[in-house]
Formats: structure tokens, C-alpha cells, sequence
């Protein structure tokens, strides 16, 4: 099929053939054009939308209080407090936590002793 249209095309003289070549150029231009189009909406997309715990301060938790709540991840050992950045926006549910080894935390003024890192 591809053969006939090709034939009756350059068959038909120069002018067939320059008609055919301007076609196809403005067809790659056009492909173009909207391949660009498409990536620059998803680059700004990608750039402009919001960060996963970007504002996301990091919680002070008792290290008892985390060993209750497996989902969240464990203290590193030998802590008593733990200095945590939950994933909980959006209630993403696609990725667990629960293997996460949450570093050990400064005490905040304060705290009482029993809530300090054993060292």
C-alpha cells in the first residue's frame, strides 16, 4: 500500500515530490511542537507542585511511646528520644515505615531525665 502511494506520488512529476517533502516537514515540525509542549507543561508540572514533607518539622518522640507503634519505624539504639518526619500526608499507605531506625534526639529543655539517652 505504502509502495502505490509512493509510486502515484513521485509519479506524478517534480512538483508531486516537492508537494510530498514540504508535507512531511511540516508533520515533523508539528510532532515536534507538541513533544516540547507536552514536556515543558510537565516540567513546570513536576517543578510547581509540592514536595513531600517540605514543611515537615521533625516531631519529638519518646522512644517507649514509638515501640508502641510499630508502623512508624524504632528508636536507634541506646536512645530515649527520637527525632521523627512521618510520612502521614495524604494518608500514603503505599510505603511502610516500619523499617525505619529513627535517629536519637537532643533532650529539650526540660525533659525530665528518665526521657534522656541512656549513654
Amino acid at each position: 500500500m505504502i509502495r502505490l502511494g509512493l509510486r502515484l506520488t513521485l509519479g506524478g512529476g517534480k512538483e508531486a515530490a516537492v508537494r510530498l517533502a514540504v508535507t512531511a516537514a511540516a508533520v515533523a515540525l508539528g510532532v515536534g511542537m507538541l513533544l516540547i509542549t507536552l514536556a515543558g507543561i510537565n516540567a513546570l508540572t513536576a517543578q510547581n507542585a509540592p514536595k513531600e514533607n517540605e514543611g515537615d518539622l521533625p516531631g519529638l518522640v519518646s522512644c517507649a511511646q514509638l515501640s508502641r507503634t510499630r508502623a512508624l519505624g524504632r528508636c536507634a539504639a541506646g536512645a530515649g528520644i527520637a527525632s521523627i518526619t512521618p510520612n502521614l500526608s495524604g494518608a500514603d499507605t503505599s510505603r511502610s515505615q516500619a523499617e525505619t531506625v529513627w535517629p536519637a534526639a537532643a533532650s529539650p529543655p526540660g525533659a525530665s531525665s528518665a526521657s534522656r539517652s541512656k549513654r
